[in-house]
């Protein structure tokens, strides 16, 4: 009886707690799709990525913060006994901020050299996750009969961030924002 008991309490205790820390897990960015396709004599990526901040970080942004997020892209070559080899890499940089006085949040895509405002986080964060045909690799860069893959991962730049932020980001979850390795197998 009191076995039973005793794991009855620890399953209710245990599903209690991943009930409770579920949203916190869920907290972050994923890359939720890839793709990779040639055109003419260069690969271009669509890519679809997830923004959840915690509150810390929605506060700071509304207070003036900017955000600086670089989402890097990485080619490939699989082998069978060493590691693979990375044969290109390439790095899309943004920057996210919120002007007060005009209640709009602006993003700057550095590579494409563009700046877009929205009234909305929502739709910002919907512009930034959101890469079309963007040009990755020429052609001439991979062998015939040879494995590659396409990756990429976005992480927050808190280089960027004040320096009074600095330090709270590298030990506080609510800043550790990165997502993990999406990737595809990419066959020249």
């Amino acid at each position: 009886m009191k076995s039973r008991l005793k794991s009855a309490i620890i399953l209710g205790s245990f599903f209690f707690l991943t009930v409770l820390c579920e949203p916190a897990l869920a907290r972050g960015i994923s890359v939720d799709s890839l793709h990779s396709f040639k055109k003419d004599n260069r690969y271009l990526l669509d890519a679809r990525i997830s923004y959840d901040f915690s509150n810390e970080v929605l506060r700071a942004l509304e207070h003036g913060v900017a955000l600086h997020f670089n989402v890097v892209i990485e080619t490939l070559m699989k082998r069978q006994l060493l590691w693979d080899k990375t044969i290109n890499m390439d790095t899309l940089a943004y920057r996210l901020e919120y002007h007060p006085l005009s209640q709009r949040y602006l993003l700057t895509e550095y590579n494409r050299f563009r700046r877009d405002d929205f009234r909305t986080l929502e739709a910002a964060l919907n512009s930034m996750g959101r890469i079309s045909d963007y040009p990755y690799a020429d052609a001439d860069l991979f062998e015939p009969d040879r494995n590659y893959a396409i990756r990429i991962r976005v992480v927050l730049d808190n280089t960027y961030l004040p320096a009074p932020l600095r330090p709270l980001s590298y030990i506080s979850t609510d800043w550790q924002l990165s997502s993990r390795w999406k990737s595809v197998v990419l066959t020249p």
